[in-house]
Parts: C-alpha cells; structure tokens; sequence
C-alpha cells in the first residue's frame, strides 16, 4: 500500500526559505527508476524530463545517466504550487 503524506508530515525537513533538503534514494535499483520515470510521464502530473539538456519522453534514455557519465538527466515534476526537481 502506498503511504500519502501531508504537508504536516514533512514540515519539519522543509527549510525556512520552503525547499526541501537534498533527498537520497538508498536502496534502489535502475527498474525501481524506471517504474518511477513511467509513472511521472505518464501525464499524472505536469513533468519535464530533460537528457544532456534536451527534453524527452524516452525514459530508458534518462536511466542511462545512472551508469554513463557522459549522460546526465533530470526531472522536473509540479505537484499543484511544488516543483520537484532531480537529476543524476
């Protein structure tokens, strides 16, 4: 079962400027990346996915960042008034 939080549930790790604090993900692997990018472009939330600075949807493109260093990528999702934004 997915866990929702709420604004009450991560206001303590917010700034005073209201950004988050980097966030790590532990424990993952490039399928568990690749579940979450589908999810994320699947147009459940305005989101922009960006390789060596061009905007894609070929997501397997964007996984590649996590074994190439000649490839970076980042996402960008807006959640109603937040922006959360990644890259590798």
């Amino acid at each position: 079962m997915i866990e929702r939080l709420s604004y009450g549930d991560i206001r303590g790790q917010l700034e005073p400027d209201g950004s988050l604090r980097d966030l790590y993900v532990f424990e993952t692997s490039v399928d568990d990346w690749l579940k979450f990018l589908e999810m994320v472009v699947a147009d459940t939330c305005p989101a922009q996915l960006t390789v060596n600075g061009e905007n894609t949807r070929e997501i397997r493109r964007a996984v590649r960042a996590f074994d190439d260093d000649e490839v970076t990528a980042s996402v960008t999702v807006q959640v109603g008034a937040i922006t959360l934004t990644g890259s590798g």
